[in-house]
């Protein structure tokens, strides 16, 4: 599955990443306005997931395009 998860670098939505990323392609939508990425970095350099910095009080479309 690819599956789009948001604040996902926070403690809690890191956990759910370190989780789901193990058998599905994970992105992270994050703006690190209250977290950081220490949490996730080792799947982001491993590309194991995909992270993108983006607020999404400003809607982007093609975020979610394919995401299940």
């Amino acid at each position: 599955m690819k599956i789009l998860i948001t604040g996902g670098a926070g403690f809690i939505g890191s956990h759910l990443v370190n989780a789901l990323s193990k058998d599905n392609e994970v992105i992270v939508v994050d703006n690190l306005s209250t977290s950081t990425t220490k949490y996730i970095q080792p799947l982001i350099d491993g590309g194991k997931i995909k992270f993108i910095k983006h607020d999404l009080s400003i809607y982007k479309d093609d975020l979610f395009e394919g995401v299940d």
